[in-house]
């Protein structure tokens, strides 16, 4: 299961990094088969997401099956072997299934507040603190505007984390 966007414009990984992620994902685990959860009102961008992977990573997206509805959303979780993708409820959800979770946090969260090593290694998450130097200050600044952080959180920076959490499956 992807969480292709977050909740919210400013809590959504970067379109072309995500498109990047789901990439790596096949070419890391070409056994992989991939669901998306998304909100109905976010179908257009997903699927701008995944116009822009490779035909490979599209071969094992599969568009067609979507949770509708909370219910339908835990019940095509808790039959996966992860979720990945932006931080949110359905990542919540999957570590209260014992789904295991490689989460990218926001840079207006704090990760500390909602990851503990005590997660690890069932679990693993990256957030723009991991890359940078990241004080309150620029936590503030994030959160007015966080696209300069996330920026700095390329593909490149979570591709080793991404690849060690996809070969523990």
């Amino acid at each position: 299961m992807v969480s292709i966007l977050g909740s919210i414009p400013k809590k959504t990984y970067p379109k072309d990094y995500m498109v990047q992620v789901l990439d790596q994902c096949v070419k890391t685990r070409p056994d992989l088969q991939l669901l998306f959860n998304y909100m109905p009102d976010q179908k257009e961008e997903v699927d701008s997401i995944y116009q822009a992977t490779t035909a490979t990573t599209q071969q094992h997206i599969h568009q067609e099956i979507v949770g509708k509805g909370l219910r339908a959303f835990m019940a095509l979780t808790a039959q996966c072997d992860a979720v990945i993708g932006n931080e949110g409820g359905g990542n919540n959800m999957a570590k209260a299934l014992g789904i295991p979770t490689f989460t990218i946090f926001s840079p207006v969260i704090l990760k500390y507040a909602w990851f503990g090593k005590n997660e690890e290694p069932k679990h693993s998450a990256v957030h723009p603190s991991d890359y940078m130097d990241y004080s309150i200050e620029d936590w503030k600044k994030a959160k007015k505007d966080g696209r300069p952080y996330y920026q700095k959180m390329t593909p490149e920076l979570i591709k080793k984390p991404l690849a060690t959490f996809l070969e523990k499956l």
